[in-house]
């Protein structure tokens, strides 16, 4: 969820007792070396160390600054580090003395699923309510995307050529491939790659269909409007345009939205 971190605020106390793994360490040494309590394997060492000295990977596999997917490396072992802490806690609760270590396990436990139910309603609230308003544009969340691809299929054929700008409409060729099915082979043969690695590929054409990063000065934001398509919520969608250009009979597709300039590094 958008201002979302990939942590649970409930479980931030869970991760907290990471904190005991030297208390319990202590009684294991006082237990003997021959006992049979184990309260800290070794493994539960070897796995924390591991996730410290693995820790730059997400870094270094990812490009852009923030990223969302170094979250998604970083989730499966915070939740195995959540999971220890859990167990350390539970652990030295159960030595208090007497049945004081059976209340407090007790409470400890009503107390953790009272926050991630508070927690989830509120997550579940902003899907309902607040995500709804944040999750429009024609570039990242392809909003309406399809049915605006569905009236450019429609226009085609009046047209020699049809120019998509990819630097506002994020992969229209997915879109455009649903809302004119055809044979996978057809399809293939019909579709231009440009390969740049590392990034990944762009699909410059299909047929005479194009798809660019449109120059401004290149191609005028002011051609004739044949429609204007809004997103399903109402926002700013899409303009299908018409530009006659070198004797061609063009319908320019672009969002409503102007691209964000970046800022020059300083």
């Amino acid at each position: 969820m958008p201002d979302q971190g990939v942590a649970l605020a409930a479980e931030a106390p869970l991760l907290l007792g990471l904190l005991g793994l030297p208390v319990l360490a202590l009684a294991q040494k006082r237990a003997g070396a021959h006992s049979k309590l184990e309260l800290v394997p070794v493994q539960i060492w070897l796995l924390l160390a591991g996730a410290l000295l693995i820790a730059p990977l997400p870094a270094s596999l990812t490009l852009g600054q923030p990223n969302a997917f170094r979250a998604s490396m970083v989730a499966p072992v915070y939740a195995v580090l959540v999971g220890i802490g859990a167990a350390v806690e539970w652990q030295l609760l159960g030595r208090l003395p007497r049945r004081a270590g059976a209340i407090a396990r007790g409470a400890g436990t009503l107390v953790l699923l009272a926050a991630l139910a508070w927690q989830s309603a509120n997550w579940f609230d902003s899907l309902i309510n607040r995500y709804p308003s944040l999750a429009i544009g024609t570039w990242f969340f392809a909003d309406s995307e399809l049915e605006t691809m569905q009236r450019v299929v429609g226009y085609a054929p009046a047209f020699d050529e049809v120019w998509f700008d990819i630097g506002t409409v994020g992969r229209p060729y997915i879109f455009l491939l649903l809302a004119q099915p055809m044979p996978p082979t057809e399809s293939q043969a019909q579709l231009v790659v440009e390969r740049n690695p590392p990034q990944i590929n762009n699909v410059t054409s299909i047929g005479h269909y194009r798809f660019a990063d449109f120059d401004p000065r290149g191609i005028p934001l002011d051609l004739p409007v044949l429609e204007a398509l809004p997103t399903s919520n109402g926002g700013p969608g899409y303009l299908l345009q018409e530009w006659r250009h070198d004797n061609r009979r063009i319908l320019v597709v672009r969002s409503m939205t102007t691209r964000v300039q970046q800022e020059p590094d300083n």
